[in-house]
C-alpha cells in the first residue's frame, strides 16, 4: 500500500532513497510548540496558514528573530499535512476550514 511520508506521527525528517525530503504525513497536536490547549491549537492552525504558500527560504526569513525561529522548519514542513491528530476544540476545526486549503 502507498503511504504519505514516514510512518508514525509528527516525523518531519523523513527522506527518500535519493535524500530528498518526504512530505509530512500528519501533525500531532500533542507535540504542538504552542501547547495543547485551545489557544495553542488555534495558533498552530494560524502558523500553517502563514506558511502554506511560502518557499523554504521565505519561511526561514519569516521566522528569523521570532519566538518560533527554532521551529521554522517544523512549520514549513507541516504546512500541507493531510491529517491533524488530536484537535480538541470545535473552534480549531472551524478555523482550519476557513484558513487552510486542501
Amino acid at each position: 500500500s502507498a503511504s504519505w511520508g514516514r510512518s508514525g506521527c509528527g516525523q518531519f525528517d523523513a527522506k527518500n532513497g535519493q535524500g530528498k525530503p518526504l512530505p509530512a504525513g500528519c501533525w500531532e497536536m500533542q507535540r504542538n510548540p504552542w501547547g495543547e490547549g485551545e489557544s495553542g491549537e488555534l495558533d498552530a492552525i494560524r502558523e500553517f496558514a502563514k506558511v502554506q504558500d511560502m518557499t523554504r527560504d521565505e519561511a526561514r526569513a519569516h521566522y528569523r528573530g521570532t519566538s518560533q525561529a527554532n521551529n521554522w522548519e517544523l512549520w514549513y514542513w507541516a504546512k500541507k499535512v493531510p491529517i491533524i491528530h488530536h484537535v480538541g476544540h470545535a473552534s480549531v476545526h472551524k478555523l482550519a476550514r476557513e484558513l487552510l486549503r486542501p
